[in-house]
């Protein structure tokens, strides 16, 4: 087995075939940050262009598997500046996607929301082993798996309007293509977690088994995908079935991140769910502005899909 050595807030280590990625902020429940998400891009970008790498498993150290982004950190990825930056990183992945070039350095200076489907175009196996709290980023990072076992102790939530902000990869947009719509709303509406147990119930996840039983299980589905699977099969098959599960999606999530944009961000909710959060305390929402709901309702008679 190796392990990369210059990696701080990620353990990447490879088994032969197999590589086992540990989101490494404990104190921080797993939360991401600028610089957990620029070493998250150099190991997605490795699994993916390393030939002899088959099958990736996901899971978190300690109690978390991932709460989402980190408020509390100096190098938060929601403020202006990192914001401008993310921006910047998803330009030179459009580009490199349509024009065959590389990423280049800049993805890894401003890096995007780590999601390695959907950033990053891999197509190799990737199993989340869900071993605590996946909630706001952290549980679009399971979905944007393909193969989800959970701990008992697994807690899975879209929560991000519990803090003033919505997510177009967990929000509306994308949240009903993963689960029925009433699941999909209740999690996106009340902002509370479900049980793993429920989630397995609902088509979130296929096994629920003990924390001890956690990673032995996801090691046997990848030793089953690698003995038993064609690798040029399974990476067809994923690219078939993504292609056609996400297609539409790109105008959805557009719209998701319009009404981000024009309606949630740097708006008086957004900052008072985020200190908030950061003071543990309960946020004082502000009622929406004189005559905004009759404005969505406007807008939304002017694109009848929506």
């Amino acid at each position: 087995m190796s392990t990369w050595k210059d990696l701080k807030t990620v353990i990447y280590e490879k088994d032969g075939p197999i590589a086992l990625i540990t989101l490494n902020r404990p104190e921080s429940l797993n939360a991401y940050d600028i610089p957990m998400c620029r070493e998250l891009t150099r190991v997605w970008l490795d699994f993916r262009d390393d030939p002899k790498l088959q099958v990736a498993i996901l899971t978190g150290k300690g109690r978390a598997f991932c709460a989402g982004g980190d408020v509390k950190s100096p190098e938060n990825v929601f403020n202006e500046a990192a914001r401008k930056e993310l921006r910047t990183s998803h330009k030179a992945l459009k580009a490199w996607e349509e024009g065959g070039k590389e990423p280049g350095p800049e993805v890894l200076r401003h890096p995007p929301f780590p999601t390695p489907r959907t950033r990053f175009n891999i197509w190799k196996p990737i199993i989340a082993a869900v071993n605590g709290w996946a909630v706001a980023g952290g549980f679009a990072m399971v979905l944007n798996s393909d193969i989800v076992v959970a701990s008992e102790e697994a807690k899975f939530g879209i929560t991000q309007s519990k803090v003033g902000f919505i997510s177009p990869l967990t929000g509306g947009a994308t949240a009903f293509r993963y689960m029925p719509k009433a699941v999909a709303l209740y999690m996106t509406l009340t902002g509370q977690p479900v049980t793993a147990h429920q989630a397995m119930q609902w088509g979130l996840c296929t096994h629920v088994v003990s924390p001890k039983e956690l990673l032995p299980t996801a090691r046997s589905i990848a030793d089953t995908i690698v003995r038993d699977v064609s690798p040029t099969s399974i990476r067809a098959m994923k690219e078939s079935f993504y292609r056609a599960f996400w297609r539409g999606a790109e105008e959805d999530i557009k719209f998701s991140a319009s009404l981000m944009n024009q309606r949630v961000v740097d708006k008086g909710n957004y900052a008072e769910g985020m200190r908030a959060f950061a003071e543990r305390r309960t946020p004082k929402w502000e009622a929406p502005s004189e005559g905004q709901d009759k404005k969505q309702a406007t807008d939304n008679e002017e694109d009848s899909r929506y």
